[in-house]
């Protein structure tokens, strides 16, 4: 029987998703705000539909009758899939009471509360709220921001009263958080969870630009090259935790953690795929396919590719290396040095096109997978 996934968002990241979703056979709807993204003319129908917009969401699903709703590398994604799977009895990987706790990064930092692993932090909705904080340097950030917007260093109380306003636009709710900043190098997590069980984790190195602020990032590397087998076990232990107190039970929970004396600090989580395609650089190195694990779960209620998987093989050395540029600039891709032994290659960008502003530094405008 064809399943029906309807999808949210239609951007480069999607287009994994719908890719994958064809090739299990499935009839692919999908919803947003504008029919500009590369996922446009590959999906059997598209609805003009903010995915923030839980009522028309459901509406559409209801419509055509879809088996489940599901996204990719979209934070913002998240609460209405919840909202509109748990009201239409559909299957879906994160729940509403642990959404709850998961939008707001002061309270989820709450929920895990003095476990080993949870870094320092303060809550604040005026810059005074942040006057007796005396633990620098530190990041301040919106409790309900995603990506790097609104995301700052701060080394002193002076630094927090500058960048104030400039960070809380971010945030819907017009609350920030600070959190002890971890000096030491930045890994992913990349964890599946399957019945309860960690059933798949994978360690890679996170390298960011260290000229620009906000973690963008420049590669990701598998296997890490900075952990030993003895941290990879620490950082396995926190990512089961953690994913048990937010009661995270299946599905794909993806970590920023940094390590601080080879002990791991836990930066981010969330319950979805990366904005990386770090799904593609982990298939070809372990050849398991996250996504289709996904989607087999949601359609099906179980995964043979998960179960049949051996995590025992010999994974590959890869490398996910990102072009960027900065905005505005004109699109040349001759100007970019692409080697030439290159595993897979993606564009974001046309020639001539001008590179739109995210971060305001520094944008992906492609990206390509080498092996190591």
């Amino acid at each position: 029987m064809e399943r029906k996934i309807l999808i949210l968002g239609i951007g480069h990241s999607q287009v994994d998703l719908i890719n994958i979703a064809k090739e299990m056979h499935m009839k692919v709807y999908a919803c947003a705000r504008d029919n500009k993204g590369p996922g446009f003319k590959l999906v059997d129908d598209f609805r003009r539909i903010d995915i923030q917009d839980v009522e028309a969401v459901k509406k559409y699903a209801l419509e055509k009758e879809v088996d489940f709703i599901y996204s990719m590398a979209l934070e913002s994604a998240i609460p209405t899939i919840t909202k509109v799977s748990e009201s239409l009895n559909l299957p879906n990987f994160c729940s509403v009471s642990s959404l709850m706790k998961l939008e707001n990064k002061g309270r989820w930092r709450q929920t895990l509360g003095e476990m080993e692993g949870n870094v320092k932090f303060a809550i604040g909705r005026n810059i005074n709220d942040f006057e007796n904080w005396d633990k620098y340097p530190s990041a301040l950030k919106p409790v309900d921001g995603s990506g790097q917007r609104g995301v700052y260093k701060v080394n002193s109380y002076q630094d927090i009263i500058n960048v104030f306003n400039e960070s809380i636009k971010h945030s819907k709710v017009k609350e920030l958080i600070i959190e002890e900043y971890i000096n030491g190098p930045e890994i992913s997590v990349n964890s599946f969870m399957y019945n309860g069980e960690l059933k798949f984790s994978i360690v890679s190195d996170r390298i960011s630009y260290s000229e620009y602020p906000g973690g963008i990032i420049k590669e990701h590397i598998i296997p890490s090259r900075i952990i030993n087998k003895k941290i990879e076990n620490r950082i396995n232990s926190l990512v089961e935790k953690v994913n048990g107190k937010m009661g995270f039970e299946n599905g794909h929970i993806y970590f920023q953690i940094k390590l601080e004396d080879n002990e791991p600090k836990l930066i981010e989580f969330t319950p979805r795929f990366d904005g990386c395609h770090m799904w593609r650089l982990i298939y070809k190195s372990t050849e398991l396919d996250l996504r289709k694990v996904s989607l087999e779960i949601l359609a099906y209620g179980k995964s043979d590719t998960i179960e049949d998987y051996d995590t025992n093989k010999d994974i590959i050395n890869v490398k996910t290396k990102f072009i960027s540029e900065k905005p505005g600039v004109l699109i040349d891709k001759d100007k970019y040095n692409i080697p030439e032994n290159t595993l897979y290659l993606e564009w974001y960008y046309n020639n001539t096109e001008v590179v739109k502003t995210v971060t305001s530094y520094l944008e992906k405008v492609g990206y390509f997978i080498v092996k190591e």
